[in-house]
Order: structure tokens, then C-alpha cells, then sequence
């Protein structure tokens, strides 16, 4: 590994490596297939230049940061309700992440009526979620 100003750069095969189990674990079988690295038509919601883009290129901050904020979220009680009861999390967690990581990808690198799209869809499946938790409080919608 070598320094660099933006950080550490990767050998060429590990970042291939790392690369591949990224898509791997982000789309959902299924799924249209998307090209993050190469991302095709008209721009995405934020541009490349942003803080976002420069996160979301270094594979293991995505990956781990990505493990940590789902951690982190299912830590809130009436998010965790709201995921255990109105997902399919419970059955398939790892089908339910991948939906939640390609989500989370399009907001950043997809074309945007694309990623209009998955956020609108996003929004019409969370405004459905309604409830309380064990111990009373009302689940939260996103």
C-alpha cells in the first residue's frame, strides 16, 4: 500500500477483489444490474466532486461504514421494530441489505430519474410502516 494525499491506496488486485465482493454484496438478485464504477446517461443527484463520491470510491469505508450505520440504526428501537415487522429482514437479512446498500448507491452514483425512482419507491414502502414497539413507543417512518 502507498500514501497518497486522499488516503491509502490499494494494490491493483485487492481493489479489483474488494470491488467485486462490493457489487456482489450490494445487488439484489434480481435486480437490474448497475454500473457504479461506470455510471452511464445523465448525471447523478450529487456530483463527483462531492463529499459523497469521495466516500463512497474507498471500498472498505463503504463497507464497513456501511455495516456500522445498518448496526447503528437497528441500535433505535423504533427504527428495529419498523425493520423487524415491515421488511423482510427477519427471513432474509442479507436480500433486505443489499436492497438497503443499491438504495443507498443510486443516491450517490445512479442517474437521476433512476434514482428518483428508488427514492420515490423507498418512500411509498416506508409511508405503509405504522406501529409500537415492545415498549410503546410509535415506529418511525423514513
Amino acid at each position: 500500500m502507498k500514501a497518497t494525499r486522499g488516503g491509502l491506496v490499494l494494490p491493483t488486485p485487492l481493489q479489483h477483489r474488494l470491488e467485486a465482493a462490493a457489487v456482489e454484496l450490494i445487488q439484489p438478485k434480481g435486480w437490474p444490474q448497475a454500473d457504479f464504477a461506470h455510471p452511464l446517461g445523465e448525471p447523478a443527484l450529487t456530483p463527483p466532486d462531492s463529499v459523497s463520491w469521495q466516500v463512497f470510491k474507498n471500498p472498505v469505508a463503504l463497507l464497513i461504514g456501511g455495516m456500522t450505520a445498518a448496526i447503528l440504526e437497528l441500535a433505535e428501537p423504533r427504527v428495529r421494530t419498523g425493520v423487524w415487522e415491515h421488511s423482510s429482514f427477519r427471513d432474509h437479512p442479507m436480500a433486505r441489505l443489499q436492497r438497503t446498500g443499491f438504495a443507498t448507491m443510486m443516491t450517490v452514483y445512479g442517474p437521476r430519474s433512476h434514482t428518483e425512482m428508488v427514492i420515490a419507491a423507498v418512500a411509498r414502502m416506508h409511508g405503509q410502516v405504522s406501529g409500537i414497539t415492545p415498549d410503546g413507543q410509535t415506529v418511525l417512518r423514513f
